[in-house]
């Protein structure tokens, strides 16, 4: 399935957090916190700001790609994705989403 097939069959979540922040994608938690970190180093431009695994319940990757900050938590049996700028272009969302979802393949 091509790449452009594939984005328009995601769906993002628009869903704000007491915090302002907008959480925009779900993924079965189908491997580990580190596989995450270590997968952002190819999502081109995408710098690590912080990464912490606490055992099996805890989990939290924060990274900022093309000048937006975004965090990957631990949500029980999936990972929760957030943006801090509720303002982030959806395509962006959708490249993070596509990138992240490469994951499930492999």
């Amino acid at each position: 399935m091509s790449i452009v097939k594939q984005l328009r069959l995601m769906k993002l979540i628009d869903v704000r957090t007491a915090d302002g922040s907008r959480h925009f994608l779900r993924m079965p938690k189908a491997f580990s916190a580190q596989a995450i970190a270590e997968h952002l180093t190819g999502l081109e431009g995408a710098r690590l700001l912080c990464f912490m695994a606490g055992g099996i319940t805890e989990a939290h990757v924060n990274f900022t790609y093309q000048g937006y900050r975004f965090q990957v938590r631990n949500g029980g049996q999936e990972y929760l994705f957030f943006v801090d700028d509720p303002s982030c272009p959806d395509v962006l969302l959708l490249g993070v989403a596509y990138h992240f979802h490469q994951l499930l393949e492999d």
